[in-house]
């Protein structure tokens, strides 16, 4: 049996350790990068974090780049892939966010890391269906797997009803905004946000314009504490940017971790939740208001779309998937190179 080819990603972290990687509170390092490098993890393997290419490396994948934190990432990251193409090296490039239709800085960058790559991996189908009006190569859909224990739904409510909004920082836009809505509550709701940054000041503004009766907390975002917070929650909301052309492919990961977690959800109908659709309350439906004073009524339901997605949502289903795309392409680079 022919061993696993070569595998290295660019990673935005200086951080090479695999077991510090997978505790990053950046999905696209937790779900995608890690996830991949373990499925293939036979010696074959390394985590390039940020830095250049190994002269044996058959296969380097481009993740996230991250040009907030460092501004010369993203021209860095093109230069180790023209190296790396200079090398021989199959390129595969990580699309998760659609971010030519976005800010300058990540339009040039990826429009420019199209030019060097063999091939391209989207977290959603709509994603796919994005990048293609650009990208004439290869894509294969890898969707995010579950990364979370899945917990029983609850039988009966809290003594004090409570609701969990979880996140990376740069969806709490779409969560203020759904809270500034015509969204009105008539009792008492604690939220609950698990985000990994957030400004006091700019929380306080959006507090004045929510609806009565909500009482919001923050709380520092961590998989162990998101597990630990859901287990006191009734429900959770995933209000999700439907007209931000950026984030309309999103993956489906955050509907199905609350899921996972035991919690009805209600949720915006964007792309990657539509498969699911009979799992979820359309959050702008009046059907919400059902959903928040009975929410352990869907505690049946909540255990059907469990017993759905653990069978194609599980990490090792995923690594496989990585796994067969990183074979496949070894394969073609095989034949080029004894053609």
């Amino acid at each position: 049996m022919a061993s696993s080819p070569k595998v290295q990603w660019l990673i935005s972290s200086r951080d090479a350790n695999l077991a510090k990687l997978a505790d990053s509170n950046l999905a696209s390092i937790r779900l995608r990068s890690v996830v991949s490098m373990q499925a293939a993890l036979d010696g074959r393997v390394t985590s390039t974090a940020d830095r250049e290419a190994e002269l044996d490396t058959e296969i380097l994948v481009v993740g996230k780049v991250d040009a907030v934190t460092d501004i010369h990432r993203p021209a860095r990251w093109l230069s180790y892939m023209q190296q790396a193409k200079s090398q021989h090296c199959k390129i595969i490039l990580d699309y998760t966010d659609h971010h030519i239709d976005g800010k300058p800085v990540m339009r040039d960058f990826y429009l420019q890391a199209l030019t060097y790559a063999d091939h391209v991996t989207t977290s959603s189908p709509q994603l796919a269906k994005n990048i293609g009006a650009t990208w004439k190569g290869g894509v294969t859909v890898i969707e995010d797997p579950i990364e979370v224990n899945f917990a029983s739904p609850k039988i009966e409510r809290t003594p004090q009803l409570t609701a969990l909004w979880f996140g990376h920082a740069s969806n709490l836009q779409y969560l203020f905004d759904f809270i500034k809505s015509d969204w009105s509550l008539s009792e008492p709701l604690r939220l609950i946000v698990m985000t990994n940054f957030f400004d006091q000041k700019i929380f306080d503004q959006q507090m004045q314009a929510a609806p009565k009766y909500l009482e919001m907390v923050v709380v520092p975002w961590s998989l162990q504490d998101m597990q630990t917070v859901a287990s006191i929650c009734d429900f959770c909301i995933i209000p999700a940017g439907m007209n931000d052309a950026r984030k309309n492919g999103v993956s489906s990961n955050r509907l199905l971790t609350a899921l996972a977690l035991g919690l009805p959800t209600a949720a915006d109908r964007v792309n990657s939740y539509l498969s699911f659709s009979e799992f979820f309350t359309d959050i702008r439906s009046k059907e919400l208001e059902q959903l928040i004073s009975q929410p352990h009524q869907y505690s049946e339901l909540v255990k059907k779309a469990q017993s759905t997605i653990v069978k194609t949502h599980t990490l090792e289903a995923i690594g496989q998937q990585w796994l067969t795309l990183f074979t496949s392409q070894s394969q073609s680079l095989s034949l080029l190179a004894s053609a």
